[in-house]
């Protein structure tokens, strides 16, 4: 079983330049891309969650990153830095096997997980759907999600340079990355794994997108597809769990919350009888209305 485990040791800066060759030197970029998947669960596995934030509604989802490319994404510790901090490359492989090492951004060692991660890796934004399916502005977006980066599962093996076993299965400060045709995971349950959707008007079908490398500190074969998204439904304030309705399960999670804001649907500051009877009236007019 692979595990995300603290390696407290720094790798210096390395560069190696090909010699003996009038050929050029090919680089073997990596791709990242955010893998969707409604049978696994990827961004399509999305949940409303109003325990971990009294008083907020995050919409919590699993983000999948691949890697299509020619190469690994392979990232290395470097200086430590204030802060808790570490500087870090990646490392870019050749066609005849040198490489190059080029700074991305940094580590950090994540408390709630245990163990270190690559800053900035991933986006959640939740956007608004225009005329014909149109991309819209984001409306509520998560932090910039940091994320070890390993070989998680199986994406392609099929492509070149695929191998068929994992390269990269620790969470170490030495070295981390995503080989090629492989993903890493990081399903609903985990840390920062949610975009606070309080404040939206909850009502309608809205884009729910994962954002690889948002910031392009790393360097790809392909800047233009990092973002993927999928169309999901909200069922309006009342929609509690998320499933598009607002329905009976609605009306016990009210009950179960009294008192919590997240749960006011009249606008009192306050969850209490006066919103199961909004949360009532609003169930029979759906199922009864005109």
């Amino acid at each position: 079983m692979m595990n995300r485990v603290w390696m407290g040791v720094v790798w210096a800066f390395v560069l190696i330049l090909p010699t003996g060759s009038a050929e050029a030197v090919e680089q073997l970029l990596p791709d990242l891309i955010a893998w969707e998947s409604e049978e696994r669960g990827f961004i399509h596995g999305w949940s409303i969650d109003t325990n971990e934030i009294p008083g907020r509604i995050l919409l919590r989802l699993s983000s999948t990153i691949a890697n299509i490319g020619a190469g690994p994404m392979e990232i290395r510790g470097g200086v430590e830095l204030p802060g808790d901090k570490q500087e870090v490359f990646q490392r870019i492989y050749n066609d005849d096997n040198s490489f190059s090492d080029v700074l991305a951004g940094t580590f950090h060692f994540h408390a709630p997980h245990g163990h270190v991660h690559f800053d900035g890796f991933a986006q959640y934004n939740l956007r608004e759907v225009t005329a014909g399916n149109g991309v819209g502005p984001i409306l509520s977006d998560g932090s910039k999600t940091s994320f070890c980066l390993i070989d998680f599962t199986k994406y392609d093996l099929g492509l070149p340079g695929a191998p068929t076993v994992e390269a990269y299965d620790v969470c170490e400060s030495t070295v981390q990355g995503i080989s090629v045709g492989w993903a890493d995971v990081y399903n609903y349950t985990l840390p920062d794994q949610w975009i606070d959707i309080t404040d939206v008007s909850r009502d309608g079908d809205f884009w729910l997108e994962v954002v690889a490398d948002p910031d392009n500190n790393l360097i790809e074969s392909d800047e233009t597809n990092n973002a993927t998204r999928i169309l999901i439904t909200l069922g309006g304030p009342a929609d509690f769990d998320g499933d598009g309705d607002m329905d009976a399960t609605d009306l016990e999670l009210l009950r179960q919350n009294f008192g919590d804001p997240a749960f006011d649907l009249d606008a009192d500051l306050d969850a209490d009888e006066d919103d199961v009877a909004y949360m009532v009236n609003v169930i029979l007019n759906t199922v009864y209305g005109d």
